[in-house]
């Protein structure tokens, strides 16, 4: 048997029956009886692991350890094995008479055997000539060596990337991308697996390539650790691009080679003419994000373009009469910076539309929908058109709760953007989608949360004349992924744009929308002021998990459902993190039941029916989607279904990694969500999550009550950093597409509505202000900054009065 570590085992035995096998993962679970082991073992096992090309009937070594399962018993993991090539006469006849030898025959396998003898197979493999002496047809003489030699490389391959260090998991993925040649390309290049093997990263890459014995100089390697750090900086913290100073210095610490600069600058040169990286002065993108800038400029371009050989057709003065309508019949009264956007959306293409909490961007997209209805004469109930796909305006948003959001506001379809696009299961975000979609007029909520991909994709697919709306709140955090699009496309100052500011009567008894504008417009806070719909209770870290058990206990004392909680914070581990919040609160709201199932996922995690889960990643066959919540309906063998607002989608265990527990969950997941109470803990343990933009959204995600738990100074300073750096360039690429054609047909008008105290409010009057784009300094760089700039063609006798 093959040799163990201390840790490890050997069985030896014959596969008796496949029980369960993944063929995308290639996890198996393999009844298996034993011949020979170093364990005191009875008769048979089930062996489990990652196994592709396990044949019944077969005999292998499994090296791997004895495990207990709670509910199946003993079991044998596997980290290694290696068929055995039979060796007695019946069980070598047997061998090439199987399925394996297509045409292979009793009669020819027993030929065979008799001519070479019982080590036969072993023979074969290492010199085909051996077949020779066989009085076969030589078709089977090549059937017998390929099926001999296929089979055999397998093992060899997974038993060669387990030496290189490489684990089962990683090794599947390897064989399925190479298959045969998977230890030839990669000792071509190691690095190669970090680019063609998807959930393979640098670092195992440069793991295999040290085992292997590559130089930490090697050329190679310097491009993998350049890729990785780029592609790190853009999709981790969210930029479009990296300069060259951040990108040497951030390789060098990652390659730990103390080079000086112009080694890695002649690899640059070399992504640069390999199209690997793409070069704009010093800005250095991957080609997927400097596409999307670059072609969402000039798409955005072609919208405006197509608006001015296009006249709405529409007379001023019906539409004031349209809106006047709309108010007697809803009874409202728009205000001028509303009834602004509504009077000349028909006559752009495309209208941004920005606002805080409380501020009337729902009454307004209300209007803009009714109004159009009725202006271009459309019936306004969906059930009046033969297909819903006809009705000529969408409404969409970046998650699945945001879009469920603006539907129940609207009370019309509302979809996510990936729904609407087209976006498949086998799409990625950088696919060019060739969907068309059929609207007159889209309008795309939460758009703070759109990235630069999702952006991109989303241009591609509108059709020229389509008119788009984008509405959000600039103050909320940027995407997740790479770019600040809705930031951008205000900074250009080449679109019409209302920002609404001004705080509506009936939302004035809301002191979590008064704390929301407070931050916005940076005034004073104390947070420790008790309201009736905001608390905050001063506690330590390490307090925090209990302080919170207690609170939702309390609240649920009091007559509140527990499905009204939702816990927001802004890391995951330590004693304050979402881990330990959420086994907290499943053992406060769904305790364990005997009558119910249960499913442990590791030491820290299980899962029982009735809890409440996040997906992590896009689904989009089972149009679930990053940021969904769901209920946990069953658990069968294995099998967990989870009720998503009336969407029930399975998960097999290997799933799971999908899904996690949602009691407690990041800021940056809750966005676009509202939820009746929140709970968001703030301590000065978060470090530098705490950021202005992570509270502020945090903090609007409460509908009706907020409690705030935690330091004071942690929420502070929190409020003093609102550093939001995002390396883009979208905003100056859309500028120098308007530049190079006439975009001034229509006027650019940035609209800014004033908060007023009530008094004033009938005597408020709009003011058409294009703020000036302002660049922060900090206080380091003031001595970097000459005291005479932008005044070098300027003396002291130009203010000398004449």
């Amino acid at each position: 048997m093959q040799q163990q570590t201390a840790q490890s085992s050997a069985i030896v035995g014959i596969a008796e029956r496949i029980i369960f096998h993944n063929a995308d993962n290639a996890y198996t679970v393999l009844n298996v009886t034993i011949k020979d082991s170093t364990l005191s073992l009875e008769d048979e096992i089930n062996v489990i692991g990652l196994m592709p090309n396990i044949t019944e009937g077969e005999e292998y070594e499994f090296i791997g350890q004895l495990i207990e399962h709670p509910k199946y018993g003993e079991q044998f993991k596997v980290s290694t094995y290696k068929k055995k090539l039979p060796s007695d006469y019946d069980a070598v006849v047997k061998y090439l008479s199987s399925d394996l030898f297509h045409g292979v025959g009793l009669k020819t396998a027993q030929k065979v055997i008799e001519s070479l003898g019982n080590d036969a197979l072993e023979r074969i493999y290492n010199n085909e000539a051996v077949l020779e002496e066989v009085n076969i047809k030589d078709t089977l003489k090549t059937t017998i060596y390929k099926g001999i030699v296929e089979n055999r490389a397998t093992q060899d391959i997974m038993i060669q990337l387990n030496e290189w260090g490489i684990g089962p998991e990683a090794s599947v993925k390897l064989y399925k991308t190479y298959k045969e040649e998977t230890v030839a390309r990669i000792q071509e290049n190691p690095f190669r697996i970090v680019k063609d093997v998807r959930g393979i990263g640098f670092h195992t890459a440069d793991k295999l390539a040290q085992n292997m014995g590559m130089s930490y100089d090697h050329p190679e390697r310097i491009y993998a650790g350049l890729i990785h750090t780029i592609d790190q900086f853009c999709h981790q913290e969210g930029h479009t691009y990296i300069t060259s100073f951040e990108w040497v210095m951030l390789t060098d610490e990652l390659l730990d080679l103390s080079n000086d600069e112009s080694l890695y600058k002649e690899h640059i040169l070399q992504l640069i003419e390999r199209q690997d990286i793409f070069q704009d002065e010093d800005r250095y993108y991957i080609p997927q994000l400097y596409y999307a800038e670059r072609r969402a400029s000039k798409l955005l371009r072609q919208m405006v373009e197509d608006e001015q050989h296009v006249e709405s057709g529409f007379d001023q003065s019906h539409i004031e009469e349209t809106i006047g309508e709309l108010e007697d019949e809803l009874g409202i009264e728009y205000s001028s910076a509303q009834r602004d956007v509504l009077s000349n959306f028909m006559d752009h293409s495309i209208v941004i539309l920005s606002g805080g909490p409380g501020t009337g961007k729902t009454t307004v997209i209300n209007g803009i929908v009714n109004l159009y209805l009725r202006l271009t004469d459309a019936p306004i109930e969906l059930s009046e058109y033969d297909d819903e796909e006809d009705f000529p305006i969408r409404l969409c948003a970046p998650t699945g709760r945001a879009a469920k959001r603006l539907n129940e506001t609207t009370g019309l379809m509302a979809s996510t953007i990936h729904r609407l696009i087209g976006y498949g299961i086998d799409s990625s975000e950088t696919d060019e989608l060739d969907t068309e979609i059929n609207a007159e007029l889209i309008i795309v909520d939460e758009m703070s949360m759109v990235d630069t991909y999702l952006f991109y994709q989303l241009l591609q697919c509108i059709q020229p004349g389509t008119k788009i709306i984008f509405v959000g709140d600039e103050d909320q955090l940027p995407s997740v992924g790479p770019g600040y699009v809705f930031h951008d496309l205000i900074q250009s100052k080449c679109f019409n744009h209302t920002r609404l500011d001004r705080v509506y009567r009936q939302q004035e008894g809301s002191s979590i929308v008064h704390l929301a504008h407070q931050m916005k417009n940076g005034e004073h806070i104390d947070i420790r002021q008790k309201y009736k719909d905001r608390t905050f209770i001063q506690c330590h870290q390490d307090e925090i998990a209990d302080k919170i058990d207690w609170a939702v206990s309390s609240g649920i004392s009091r007559g509140r459902d527990k499905s009204e909680f939702q816990v927001l914070a802004p890391i995951y581990r330590g004693s304050a993190g979402i881990n330990r919040l959420n086994q907290v609160l499943q053992n406060r709201l769904n305790p364990k039941d005997p009558t119910l199932n249960e499913i442990k996922i590791n030491d820290d995690l299980l899962y029982r029916v009735g809890d409440k889960v996040l997906q992590l990643v896009n689904r989009p066959n089972d149009q679930v989607f990053n940021g969904d919540m769901g209920i946990i309906q069953t658990i069968d063998d294995g099998v967990v279904t989870v009720d998503y607002q009336g969407n029930s989608v399975e998960y097999q265990r290997k799933d799971l990694i999908e899904i996690t527990l949602a009691y407690a969950c990041s800021i940056h997941k809750s966005q676009g969500s509202e939820f009746p109470i929140v709970i968001m803990p703030v301590v000065k343990g978060y470090y530098r999550m705490l950021q202005k933009s992570i509270l502020y959204t945090g903090i609007t995600r409460a509908k009706e009550s907020l409690l705030l738990i935690g330091e004071p100074e942690a929420f502070n300073i929190g409020l003093s950093n609102n550093n939001i750096v995002r390396y883009t360039h979208l905003s100056e690429y859309i500028k120098e597409q308007f530049k190079a054609v006439d975009v001034n047909h229509r006027e650019y008008k940035e609209q800014i509505e004033v908060d007023h105290d009530e008094d004033d409010l009938h005597e408020h009057q709009d003011e058409n202000i294009a703020r000036p784009f302002v660049q922060q300094v900090n206080q380091n760089e003031f001595e970097n900054i000459h005291p005479s700039i932008g005044c070098e063609e300027v003396s002291p006798y130009d203010f000398m009065q004449k």
